[in-house]
């Protein structure tokens, strides 16, 4: 399930062919280079002629010969990064390097630089591509939309072909600008700050639907327009902002969501019900949600959207309403509704049998008692006969053994809509469960000891606090009694 993603370079180059080239995440064997070596300096001066020779810029710095009808006097991108992600254990490093190395040739053509790395360091593999912008004709590579769903299309096409899964209907995601990156390092971003305030009355008692967390945000000064959207006005010389635009989490359904499900923001304290495979998927749920609100998006160690923990969640559920405390138990879930679809089928099938059996019946009654009663007949005309006997074997001799046999049928056919209902619901149980189990998997696989780790470091902390609280009560106590 290969993924791409986009960044424009506009300085250090250097950097980032040493960062892809790092002997700490890939191998020599997976690092190839298109039109440019596999040294990371000598591919950066063969990719700083190139540059310096069509842009006339220089590439390690803002040009001194800018010109403002190039770009609308914008600095130049030096370098394009794209990255193609693949799903934990779905491909073996060396078929994610070719299938790298398929995509580059397609999208670039035989003439562009481009320095393919496949990084083996992080849970999943993924591809580094490192692109000089002009190709040895001086053509200028454009890296826009359009460019990004075509290799986007490239990719899913390739990954079929190496028969990996690809996203069906990928779902619509927006880019947050770098001035509010900044802004959230240094913890002055009104956006984040508006987020903290829907998470606190997202989890509020009193705030049971969006009508109530609208009223709410109101009380709080804020100016609200719903419609389509939920947009928000943080001060009244600011435009206003859709929730949408803060990030996963924020879109109108994902707020609907989580104000139904108040325990899917989990304090330590809904972790203490859960045992077994369910409590420690708990904790892992919480570190998750944690990275998703807590951390801006290029600080997580691990990639997390809502939803990420939307799935996980939803697994914690069913884990817990099951009653499934062991990774055995979920298996034998998962095999049971795996033959619950092979029997649906099963039966689907003989009932195609059937309702054929008695067509085939009803078609050929009419020729067979013209036939038997005939007389004389050719030589074809026995024989036709002779195949047709079986209708007197099934005891179908009759215009009245004819209509048991329609009624028959209709009541076969009466079946049908049913036996397909019965296949969609195990198919939907079946697809729901394996998906599930693939989750299960997948995150232990990744991230399990990471999220586990994090939650003890947490508990530690919060230990450590308690102490130091009640270290101070002590001191307080000792000099009120002094």
């Amino acid at each position: 399930m290969p993924i791409i993603k986009y960044v424009a370079v506009h300085g250090s180059p250097l950097k980032l062919l040493k960062y892809v080239t790092n002997e700490n995440k890939t191998e020599d064997t997976l690092i190839t280079g298109l039109n440019c070596s596999t040294d990371s300096n000598i591919a950066y001066k063969e990719m700083e002629q190139n540059f310096e020779l069509y842009s006339e810029e220089r590439f390690w710095k803002k040009s001194l010969f800018m010109k403002k009808d190039i770009l609308g006097g914008k600095e130049r991108v030096r370098l394009h990064h794209y990255i193609q992600s693949f799903k934990a254990g779905e491909v073996s490093k060396e078929e994610a390097h070719r299938i790298g190395l398929e995509w580059a040739k397609e999208m670039f053509g035989d003439k562009f630089q481009v320095l393919v790395s496949t990084h083996t360091d992080k849970g999943h593999l993924h591809n580094h591509f490192v692109v000089c912008p002009y190709d040895d004709d001086g053509k200028l590579w454009r890296a826009d939309k359009k460019s990004l769903n075509r290799g986007k299309a490239i990719s899913d096409r390739i990954a079929l072909s190496h028969g990996l899964s690809i996203i069906e209907h990928p779902k619509k995601s927006y880019n947050h600008k770098y001035g509010d990156y900044l802004s959230q390092k240094r913890g002055a971003s009104w956006k984040e700050n508006l987020k903290a305030e829907l998470d606190e009355l997202v989890m509020r008692e009193d705030v049971c639907s969006i009508d109530d967390l609208v009223d709410k945000l109101k009380e709080k000064g804020y100016g609200i327009r719903m419609k389509k959207y939920l947009s928000i006005q943080v001060k009244p010389n600011r435009k206003t902002i859709r929730t949408y635009r803060l990030g996963d989490g924020y879109f109108l359904e994902h707020l609907a969501y989580r104000i139904e499900h108040k325990n899917f923001e989990m304090p330590l304290s809904e972790v203490a019900k859960y045992d077994g495979i369910q409590r420690e998927y708990a904790i892992c749920l919480r570190q998750i949600q944690i990275m998703l609100y807590k951390s801006p998006e290029p600080d997580r160690p691990h990639y997390v959207s809502y939803r990420t923990v939307l799935k996980n969640y939803e697994l914690l559920c069913y884990l817990h309403n099951n009653n499934i405390h062991s990774v055995g138990e979920l298996k034998d879930v998962v095999s049971k509704a795996e033959g619950k679809y092979s029997e649906v089928l099963t039966a689907k099938k003989k009932l195609d049998g059937r309702i054929s059996e008695e067509e085939k019946i009803i078609e050929d009654f009419p020729r067979f008692t013209e036939l038997v009663n005939k007389n004389p007949m050719t030589k074809s005309e026995r024989e036709e006969l002779k195949k047709l006997s079986y209708l007197a074997d099934k005891g179908v001799l009759s215009n009245d053994d004819l209509a048991e046999h329609k009624a028959i049928l209709e009541k076969l056919r009466g079946q049908v809509d049913g036996c397909e209902e019965n296949i969609k619901a195990a198919k939907a149980e079946r697809d729901k469960l394996t998906d599930y189990f693939d989750t299960y998997t997948q995150q232990v696989q990744c991230d399990y000891d990471f999220l586990l780790e994090k939650a003890r470091e947490e508990q530690e902390r919060k230990a450590q606090a308690v102490q130091i609280e009640e270290h101070e009560q002590e001191r307080k106590n000792y000099h009120y009694e002094k």
